[in-house]
């Protein structure tokens, strides 16, 4: 008997499973386009008179990506964890408007600095 409703349960969790693991890497894409377009934006370029010009700029790079990445991604567990994933994009919508948010203030920062 035990073992039946295990096995029930089983699909349930891989779907719920699958569906969190679609919505972080629709997160990481997002992510990587977010940081790639305010690099164009912002005119980031490497910069010829540092010593290490080009890891400066590949390091701004990552972290602009690792910034937006984590700080989506928290707001995305926070709301997915309260809604208990009952909507199979649960925390989604929060997570990119967290990451346009954040875009939108890294631009504003860089451009009027």
């Amino acid at each position: 008997m035990q073992d039946g409703i295990q096995e029930l349960n089983q699909p349930v969790a891989t779907s719920k499973t699958s569906d969190r693991n679609r919505c972080i890497l629709i997160l990481l894409g997002l992510s990587v386009l977010a940081t790639a377009v305010l690099t164009i934006a912002i005119g980031d370029y490497i910069h010829p008179e540092y010593a290490f010009g080009t890891s400066v700029f590949i390091g701004q790079i990552v972290g602009r990506l690792l910034g937006l990445f984590l700080l989506s991604l928290l707001f995305f567990a926070i709301v997915r964890r309260l809604r208990k994933a009952s909507v199979p994009t649960a925390g989604l919508g929060t997570g990119i408007a967290v990451m346009l948010f954040w875009s939108y203030s890294m631009y504003f920062g860089a451009t009027h600095s």
